[in-house]
């Protein structure tokens, strides 16, 4: 080996031949303790004079540039050495092939991967670095390695794939799958992959058409197999409209008097995952979808409390904000009013505390009391209502329900609201919401003037320190204002003594106030005659 770094060579020395050494190296025939990645280690200790030896000695520093351990030697056969009198230089190295997590393929079919389009030329661009990373100086040792072939042509792009999402075999498209769906076998699609292929054929404006032909036949084993496999997808189609909205259609057709598939369909639209609702309230082609559901459904009794069970349940549709919506149409289009109402107000009286305090529950309360069937629950929700009516009139959300009931409900109904109001007249005239409440019984053009004489007869029996509270608190004092001058018209005797019990019972104090001021000099401009006049 020493003689070897003074410029001669020891035959007896493995690398005395370079060429044959190197030849050894990239021969596929070799032994393969031979066949070595091409790294530092691999460098035969007798190529590197003794500056090279001591570099390779140690671990180079973190922020080197490594080639990867894949790297390959480059095969040669004898036949390919070039003259020589030609320059060669050492083991030229090829770079990567292939990215991490990738299986790189065999050497002379190796392509590109780099992602600026430049082919690789082994011969080109590689001298230079492999001679830096070997530290090669101006004595480097010369051998006639043969290049490798430059090839002048790219070669094509890989067949892999960095994505499996972005793989699809031939075995994915339109014929193949259409083709499964009439002639597959029975438990076809039963895995993953085989409902991915059924949810893009249904979804693609390709496939859509020929699927919907399909159903249009009749034929069973297709409506079970797209059923299965867009069961865990039905909302995306159902919205979809590329393709999937009109298949979902004809699904609905061909399932007509299907009991079993129009089951399995209840349930995969029901699911409970609060997916239906978003699609109702934001997707015109969803809330569509729902509502050709209901119309089917409203033909079987059982499936028809089926879907509504599973509307009010899992999909908790009486406190979703589009919930009144499909109320109204299901009062409108099920024949079966009667069965279809009894369901949902006993689920609403069941849950009558999440429901009526909730966001939106008021709204399908309201709903349910103006186009529900007339029965005995009806009257039992009417009852809760009733006896909740402070509750309700105090709700940050709740209390909206009593307007929508003293504005349009029924008379008899409105009138117990009334009653219920005055009861707790001076509480609900000082509350932020339950003011709001107060005036709906009175102001409007449904009013009814047998409220307002309610109202008036329960200020009237009240003793001096509520008259005064009402007189001075902030929203209550717009109230009663609005009382006297509603009142003036409609029942004048009952006003004026009104006005005369708040200007005989205001106190010296109480007088000074900015409230009582208005509401007296309210009071001089309404009956100027009257004022001072004994209480």
């Amino acid at each position: 080996m020493e003689s070897y770094r003074q410029g001669g060579a020891a035959s007896s020395n493995p690398t005395a031949n370079p060429e044959a050494f190197v030849l050894r190296l990239g021969d596929p025939s070799s032994s393969a303790s031979h066949l070595q990645p091409h790294h530092h280690a691999a460098i035969p200790t007798a190529l590197l004079n003794p500056q090279q030896q001591q570099v390779f000695a140690r671990a180079p520093p973190p922020h080197m540039f490594q080639y990867p351990p894949q790297a390959l030697l480059p095969t040669a056969t004898p036949d390919m050495r070039p003259p020589p009198h030609m320059l060669q230089y050492p083991l030229q190295a090829l770079l990567p092939t292939a990215t991490l997590g990738m299986r790189p393929l065999p050497h002379p079919q190796a392509r590109s991967y780099f992602g600026d389009g430049e082919s690789f030329l082994p011969g080109a661009g590689c001298v230079s670095t492999v001679g830096a990373y070997f530290h090669f100086g101006v004595n480097r040792p010369s051998f006639n390695v043969p290049a490798a072939p430059r090839p002048w042509a790219a070669p094509g792009q890989s067949d892999l794939s960095t994505s499996a999402e972005d793989y699809r075999p031939n075995s994915h498209s339109t014929s193949a799958v259409l083709g499964a769906l009439r002639n597959g076998t029975d438990r076809f699609p039963s895995t993953r992959a085989e409902m991915q292929m059924v949810q893009d054929l249904v979804m693609s404006a390709e496939g859509s058409p020929h699927v919907v032909g399909l159903l249009a036949e009749g034929d069973a084993r297709v409506r079970k197999r797209v059923l299965a496999g867009i069961r865990h997808v039905v909302h995306k189609v159902m919205k979809d409209d590329v393709g999937g909205h009109a298949v979902f259609l004809e699904l609905l057709r061909a399932c007509d008097g299907k009991h079993d598939e129009l089951e399995f369909l209840i349930d995969a639209v029901c699911n409970g995952k609060g997916v239906l609702m978003k699609v109702f309230k934001n997707e015109h082609l969803g809330r569509k979808a729902l509502e050709e559901l209901i119309e089917m459904m409203a033909r079987n009794l059982p499936l028809c409390e089926r879907l509504i069970r599973g509307l009010l349940e899992k999909e908790r549709l009486l406190q979703e904000s589009t919930g009144d919506v499909v109320l109204r149409h299901c009062f409108t289009v099920l024949p079966n009013k009667e069965e279809c109402s009894l369901i949902i107000i006993r689920h609403a009286l069941e849950n009558i505390g999440d429901v009526l305090f909730s966001r939106f529950g008021w709204r399908c309360l309201a709903e349910c009391l103006a186009n529900a069937h007339r029965g005995d629950d009806l009257k039992a929700l009417e009852d809760v209502v009733v006896k909740l009516t402070s509750e309700i009139a105090k709700g940050t959300w709740s209390f909206q329900l009593l307007q929508q009931i003293l504005w349009s409900g029924n008379e008899d109904l409105k009138m117990r609201v009334v009653e219920g109001v005055a009861a707790d007249i001076v509480d609900l005239a000082m509350h932020r919401a339950g003011c709001y409440v107060v005036e709906a019984c009175f102001l409007g053009t449904m009013s009814s003037p047998e409220a307002l004489r309610r109202l008036l007869d329960a200020l009237l029996s009240l003793g001096p320190f509520d008259l005064q509270a009402l007189v001075l608190g902030c929203r209550s004092n717009d109230i009663v204002q609005k009382l006297l001058v509603e009142g003036k018209n409609a029942f004048p005797a009952d006003t004026k003594a009104l006005a005369f019990r708040i200007e005989g019972k205001l106190g010296a104090e109480a007088r000074k106030q900015e409230q009582a001021q208005t509401v007296l000099d309210l009071i001089f401009k309404l009956f100027p005659l009257g004022r001072g006049a004994p209480q």
